[in-house]
């Protein structure tokens, strides 16, 4: 059986689940994991559980380790960014009068 926890990048986002690789963690506790779009900071939705194996199922990445203060400050900086960027980009919509709706920016 494997130990998985739930992980979500986003408020509301998708639940991914890692291995919690011997950490001790609980709901709620920021993380530093490794997916597609490179090393992330997550937060754990869902405690550990053992879920049985699935057939051709390849193992789940491990959590790097827990955030520490100057990762949350990174990733509070990063928002703040995403913020500016978004408003630029409404901004530029507005001068080119494209038909478009700007809902979202994000900086990793």
């Amino acid at each position: 059986m494997a130990i998985i926890i739930g992980v979500r990048f986003m408020q509301a986002g998708k639940i991914y689940h890692f291995d919690p690789a011997g950490f001790d963690l609980k709901v709620n506790d920021q993380v530093i994991v490794e997916t597609n779009r490179g090393i992330e900071m997550g937060k754990v939705v869902t405690p550990a559980r053992e879920v049985p194996p699935a057939e051709n199922a390849e193992p789940f990445k491990p959590v790097i380790r827990l955030a520490t203060a100057e990762d949350i400050a990174r990733a509070q900086h990063q928002r703040e960014r995403a913020k500016k960027a978004l408003s630029k980009s409404k901004e530029l919509k507005d001068s080119l009068d494209l038909p478009m709706k700007v809902i979202y920016a994000q900086y990793n």
